[in-house]
């Protein structure tokens, strides 16, 4: 059961910041975060559908509707951390009382600003040399283990 957080454009995370120390109160905790929901695997999903497999055929554009079957083959499974939860809840309330909103869903901010960091890690061949040294990982197809990034 994969763990699902809320997930949140840089911009926004930079004006949550800076809401907060224009118009916080010392002592008071603030959450910034957004109410887009998505687990870890969902945005692997994301990037190999978008990035990993345009660029294997030699295409900026990602290709129509692959399978469960061809996605998974470009991932690397690990054991979650045993102190996981399901769903990481949290309130914007405090934050949205300093005029905060989430401007950008997150969809929106991945194809904006995550695509440009795929982009130029193909362009650079960022993966040509990775060494993979995870514990608990296993992969449909080690071959391929060479298209994924260590952390993103």
């Amino acid at each position: 059961m994969a763990a699902i957080s809320t997930n949140i454009h840089m911009q926004l995370m930079w004006r949550g910041y800076v809401a907060i120390i224009n118009h916080g109160f010392i002592g008071d905790v603030y959450n910034i975060g957004s109410r887009d929901e998505k687990s870890v695997l969902d945005i692997a999903r994301m990037t190999v559908v978008k990035y990993v497999r345009a660029h294997m055929n030699g295409k900026r554009e990602p290709l129509a509707d692959p399978s469960e079957e061809e996605v998974s083959r470009h991932l690397v499974f690990v054991k979650d951390r045993e102190f996981s939860k399901r769903l990481y809840d949290i309130s914007l309330e405090k934050l949205q009382e300093l005029d905060w909103r989430q401007e950008v869903r997150f969809e929106e901010g991945y194809k904006e600003d995550g695509g440009v960091w795929y982009l130029e890690a193909f362009a650079q061949d960022f993966w040509e040399n990775l060494r993979w040294d995870i514990p608990d990982a296993h992969a449909p197809c080690i071959g391929e283990l060479e298209l994924l990034p260590s952390r993103l």
